[in-house]
């Protein structure tokens, strides 16, 4: 009986003790965090995600889940992402504290699942909470919180860790649904970020420590007998094949969406060479900004052919030197392998040996990576306190005061996120030659109205790099606002050079000629918009009225707009009202009235069958007119 109440009154005291560090690492992360919800939207990928993404910021609908799971929109499919997205559009519409407070609360959780994890796996309740202070504080997170678009990075990590957790709790006792579950959590995971297909692999260091479940820690005996029991032994390998599996479908994917949005790079931009020296710089500064947390900033410039020899031999050296320390230690030491092998391994996919984007590192990658480097150093820390008991008090007293320093650190470094002139400015501070910091800082400057401002930001990017394309985009709109056409039109020119077949610089032309009142050149340009674009049916919308009020359109020209529009129709988008019903009208100005109506019914069909009563209504009056030969009296108002 005394047996038994002791052991009581030691799971008593463990779970308050565990209820005491939850409530300490819940409040140290509202309190390190909390003045991010005086942070506006910023001017770079926000727009793309929320703000100006109609399929986003209108909440959530039939349309819009659907949306979700088909779009490869930014590079990634993330169904999961985006219905956070909405939903938070459809609570807090388009202010920027409510989707805040959302990246907050999933970022305390994220770091209670941390500590939960590594206490469930390892017994050990403080060096767990250090680790969980570490990733809850570091200012290197700041990014994967402050950043609305970020969003994926809090939310696959939350995925992520329960997943691991769940692990664990099939790994105390095994069983089809804990291994189901298991599946679905990290599925859920990669459908809110891709960057997590590394996972198994951090299950199966896991399966080494704390966990001891690989062939290396089986006694002599079980060793011996490995042939008659081969799959109880390699069972942790064989049950993480679905996961590999799922991670490599995932992967492949991603590559795909990747490279049709243009945003991988190939060897002509970035050679082996310079990729792998910048993957070993990047590796090292990692390291170094995880120790000395300075100099942050939200986009590092890649250096491309100007990288450094020097520092990526020096690099090499120290991660060769780390690595076989490592593995030395590893019997003795085991955390100190898992926790490197964390690291390296789950940095890999964005270390840049695929090059994608135009960053040589960024802060947010570390979200999931820098736990590894954390446990090296929380479970290195508790060994000391073992082998120097008298020196506990010291360790206790600098472990907080370390905690303290990193929480204050990212409160200053918050105040940077507060908007997109101070977020920038910093950045084009503290690095060199960050073109798209000063085109971003031209961006706010424009949108405040302040041109003079602006153009003198986009005149710095375009000398570092004149093949800046939004900078020299974002100059001729500046150029376009002041009245000043012709400065536009050479800024516009040069794009158009530069990217011939992209939707962006079309889309500019038109803009271009509209203003200066040359209709048929603007009517061109739009049509090659719906040739070029992904997403051609605003650009249908504005040819349509074009289309119904050109006097003197040539019936060259028409013949263009209609092949293109054949095309778009004929392809997988088969069948959408908005594409039929524009061809329809470009049918009937060419004189080809008998298939105008016919593919203006076919359109009323289709926007009938999607329930779109403003668009039916348009159609409707496209048939009547069509019908009674008044097409070119038609009002501008009786269009989309």
């Amino acid at each position: 009986m005394g047996t038994l109440k002791e052991t009581h009154e030691i799971d008593s005291y463990e779970h308050s003790v565990v209820s005491r560090v939850c409530m300490i690492l819940g409040l140290a992360t509202l309190v390190a965090f909390c003045q991010v919800l005086n942070c506006d939207f910023i001017h770079y990928d926000d727009p793309s995600y929320v703000v100006d993404n109609p399929n986003v910021n209108q909440g959530l609908s039939p349309e819009s889940i659907i949306w979700a799971f088909t779009s490869l929109d930014v590079s990634y499919w993330h169904p999961v992402t985006w219905l956070s997205h909405m939903l938070d559009c459809q609570l807090y519409g388009l202010k920027p504290a409510g989707h805040h407070f959302t990246n907050l609360i999933i970022h305390m959780i994220n770091t209670l699942l941390l500590f939960w994890l590594l206490k469930s796996a390892t017994l050990r309740i403080w060096p767990s909470a250090f680790v969980a202070g570490l990733f809850a504080l570091h200012p290197l997170h700041v990014e994967s919180v402050a950043w609305i678009s970020e969003r994926k990075d809090v939310l696959s990590t939350m995925f992520w860790l329960l997943t691991a957790t769940t692990y664990v709790w099939y790994v105390r006792r095994s069983g089809l649904w804990r291994y189901l579950l298991v599946i679905v959590l990290f599925m859920l995971g990669i459908m809110s970020k891709p960057m997590i297909v590394t996972l198994p692999f951090v299950l199966l260091l896991l399966d080494y420590w704390p966990l001891q479940r690989l062939p290396s820690y089986l006694d002599g005996k079980r060793q011996a007998q490995c042939h008659r029991h081969w799959f109880a032994v390699y069972r942790p390998v064989l049950e993480k094949i679905p996961l590999f599996v799922i991670s490599g479908v995932v992967a492949y994917v991603t590559l795909i969406s990747q490279n049709h949005n243009d945003a991988l790079k190939s060897s002509i931009d970035y050679s082996v060479y310079v990729r792998v020296a910048n993957a070993l710089i990047a590796y090292a500064t990692y390291i170094f900004k995880m120790v000395i947390p300075i100099r942050l900033a939200i986009f590092y410039p890649h250096p491309g052919n100007s990288v450094s020899l020097i520092k990526a031999v020096a690099a090499a050296g120290m991660l060769i030197f780390i690595t076989i320390g490592v593995f030395r230690i590893a019997k003795k030491r085991p955390y100190f392998l898992v926790g490197w092998l964390w690291f390296v391994g789950t940095l890999l996919p964005v270390i840049g040996l695929i090059q994608v984007g135009d960053q040589a590192m960024a802060d947010r990658y570390t979200y999931i990576s820098l736990i590894g480097l954390f446990i090296i150093i929380s479970w290195g820390c508790a060994d000391i306190m073992a082998e120097r008991r008298s020196q506990y008090r010291v360790l206790e007293i600098l472990a907080v005061s370390v905690l303290m320093a990193l929480g204050i650190s990212t409160a200053v470094h918050l105040r940077h996120w507060r908007n997109s002139t101070l977020l920038f400015g910093h950045a084009a501070r503290v690095t060199k030659d960050n073109i798209l910091a000063l085109g971003t800082l031209g961006l706010a400057s424009l949108k405040d109205g302040d041109y003079v401002v602006a153009d003198d930001f986009f005149e710095q990017s375009l000398a570092i790099n004149p093949d800046f394309m939004l900078g020299r985009l974002l100059y001729g709109k500046s150029q376009l606002q002041q009245g000043k056409l012709e400065k536009a039109e050479e800024q516009f020119k040069e794009l158009l050079q530069r990217d011939p077949n992209g939707e962006i610089p079309h889309q500019a032309m038109v803009e271009l000629y509209e203003r200066q009142n040359k209709p048929g050149k603007a009517l061109s340009h739009l049509t090659s918009v719906i040739e070029y674009s992904s997403f051609p049916e605003p650009a249908m919308r504005e040819l349509i009225p074009m289309l119904l009020e050109g006097e003197h359109v040539e019936q060259k020209q028409l013949h263009r707009i209609a092949e293109v529009l054949e095309q778009y129709c004929g392809g997988k988008q088969a069948g959408n009202a908005i594409a039929l019903d524009a061809l329809a009208v470009c049918y009937y100005v060419s004189g080809r009235a008998p298939e105008a109506l016919a593919k203006a019914e076919e359109a009323l069909g289709r926007a009938l069958s999607g329930n779109n009563r403003q668009l039916t209504a348009s159609i409707r009056m496209h048939l009547a007119l069509f019908r009674s030969s008044q097409i070119r009296k038609m009002s501008p108002q009786a269009t989309p």
